[in-house]
């Protein structure tokens, strides 16, 4: 988790700062070199009775290996054509020089979405620890807990786009380079669905059975090709963002249901029903946050971080009072406050 914050930071410097995507790619390589080098250090250290563990034909039946990589590697491709048709797509549409321009905004949410991966990598071990040794309704807490957590990073990040997109790059690559706002709204409604059901995702990847991803990566791929084609020809470039937005819901329900199917045992549709008001909650906050955000009007880089944290205090403030009915901001809380003491899991949630 270090080295990957310490990546994403210096490829965002190498890119603001040198404008340089040489030195960008030469960060990756070597951060991550750095990385495997010291996981292989630590391993050797802390469990040395590894070296002398065999592992027989047996014993990767017996656990499913070869059946989990075979539906893992399904569900890749299937990933890497949802990620990667976009490009093919606004090229043949709308030019070249139009997906130069959405490059700039892929590039800044995608160093936003590598940051906020990487700060939150440590939560999957965590939760792995904890899902085998307790039981479900201790479980159903600790996922409540930080679900709300990732509710409230989702609406950070979604003002943040709001109050901040345009800005950037209009201080950064120039007013010419800048996409009408509806893409900045779609961009923010991806993030925060994304991040308000990260949990499931999270909760999801401590399991195998990968199975049962497979075809709802298909279909993600699918909805987001046959959608994005349709509407770029009526929305434009709007048109393949909401595509991608089709296509993402698949891929979270994929993880959804299976967490409270397998995982936790629980009924699903109350779970849902409680996001939807949660995310109106929120379109509505995020709307009041932005038109006072909008008053300051940004000519320069230090109005443009005075705006930007103006509207994450507004935010997490706003998020706040609407959660303070719910018990699980209280767990939430007081977990954030035993993992900083390095206590393993808050007893509350247990």
């Amino acid at each position: 988790t270090f080295f990957l914050i310490v990546k994403n930071i210096l490829q965002l410097i190498s890119i603001i700062r040198f404008k340089s995507f040489i030195l960008y790619s030469i960060i990756a390589l070597f951060t991550n070199i750095f990385a495997n080098i010291v996981i292989y250090i630590k391993c050797g250290r802390a469990y040395t009775y590894l070296k002398n563990t065999v592992i027989t034909k047996s014993d990767v039946k017996a656990l499913h290996i070869f059946k989990d990589m075979k539906y893992l590697l399904l569900g890749k491709i299937g990933g890497l054509i949802y990620y990667n048709t976009d490009n093919i797509i606004i090229t043949f549409s709308l030019g070249l020089n139009m997906t130069g321009v959405v490059a700039n905004y892929s590039m800044v949410s995608s160093s936003v979405n590598n940051l906020i991966t990487s700060a939150m990598k440590g939560i999957t071990p965590t939760i792995g620890n904890f899902i085998y040794i307790k039981d479900k309704e201790s479980v159903f807490n600790l996922y409540n807990s930080i679900d709300l957590f990732y509710i409230i990073v989702g609406s950070i990040v979604a003002c943040g786009y709001l109050n901040g997109f345009q800005s950037f790059i209009s201080l950064f690559f120039g007013n010419n380079f800048i996409l009408p706002f509806g893409y900045v709204i779609c961009l923010a409604i991806n993030a925060y669905i994304g991040l308000q059901f990260q949990a499931a995702c999270d909760f999801r990847n401590t399991y195998g059975q990968f199975d049962n991803d497979a075809k709802y990566f298909l279909f993600s791929a699918i909805a987001n090709l046959v959608f994005s084609i349709i509407l770029i020809r009526f929305l434009g470039i709007i048109g393949i963002i909401i595509g991608t937005i089709i296509g993402l819901i698949f891929i979270l329900y994929s993880r959804i249901q299976f967490v409270f199917r397998i995982i936790l045992d629980k009924p699903l549709s109350r779970y849902l029903i409680k996001h939807l008001i949660y995310s109106i909650i929120t379109g509505v906050e995020l709307f009041f946050v932005y038109k006072i955000c909008n008053l300051i009007s940004v000519t320069n880089w230090i109005l443009f971080t005075l705006r930007l944290v103006l509207g994450t205090v507004l935010i997490v403030v706003l998020q706040f009072i609407n959660c303070i009915p719910s018990h699980d901001i209280r767990n939430l809380i007081l977990l954030v406050i035993t993992q900083s003491k390095g206590v393993k899991i808050c007893k509350n949630c247990e």
